[in-house]
């Protein structure tokens, strides 16, 4: 069985397992993936503002450089992310699954893993 196909599974497995969960959550759910998308959005902005200004460009009002802002923005999604694993929605084990499977196809479409 391929990775694709064991993740496949074992997600609607778990959809079936969970969806009272899921259902009687619904409200504080729905609430964590507002945040979530908040949290995401400004990591987007962020995003920008190192491209746009470079990671060690610091804020005028002394609040740190770009990249430690970047690195606030992406330790808030991930405590997001934590929270709703939390909450049933997420599983870690198929969140290390999609994690392993995009590395993969960076290796093979993309230059970021080249070595210079």
């Amino acid at each position: 069985m391929t990775l694709v196909a064991k993740m496949k599974n074992h997600i609607e497995k778990r959809a079936k397992a969970e969806i009272t969960t899921v259902a009687f959550d619904n409200d504080r759910i729905f609430e964590t993936l507002g945040i979530l998308q908040e949290e995401c959005a400004e990591v987007i902005q962020n995003v920008s503002k190192c491209r746009r200004f470079g990671l060690e460009n610091k804020y005028l009002n002394g609040a740190g450089t770009q990249r430690e802002n970047l690195e606030k923005e992406v330790g808030d999604v991930l405590a997001m992310i934590d929270i709703l694993i939390d909450q049933g929605v997420l599983d870690s084990a198929a969140l290390d699954v999609a994690r392993a499977n995009k590395k993969q196809k960076l290796k093979k479409w993309s230059t970021i893993y080249e070595q210079d």
